[in-house]
């Protein structure tokens, strides 16, 4: 079990903070978001939503935006994600 995680540990530790600030700013805004459609926000309600979430390929989210009648979110070809445009990574190379 050591040699698998120092296999990856190196690579994770080596991560530029804006992909760890990233990916921290993802967690934490699908938390709070889930947090207005949970009765209670315990590890055990998250993750049965995950799993419904599996087992239906729909979110919360996307259940609310369907129950809401919203349009389809049109983005610019070169933005992959909401967050893309929201939050976009430095560019490298």
């Amino acid at each position: 079990m050591a040699a698998s995680y120092a296999n990856w540990a190196p690579t994770l530790s080596a991560a530029p903070v804006s992909v760890w600030a990233r990916r921290r700013t993802i967690i934490n805004s699908v938390l709070d978001s889930l947090r207005l459609h949970l009765l209670q926000l315990t590890l055990k309600a998250v993750q049965a939503e995950l799993d419904r979430w599996q087992e239906t390929g729909l979110s919360v989210f996307r259940r609310l935006v369907q129950t809401l009648n919203l349009p389809a979110l049109t983005l610019p070809e070169s933005i992959r994600t909401p967050l893309d445009q929201l939050v976009p990574l430095p560019q490298t190379g």
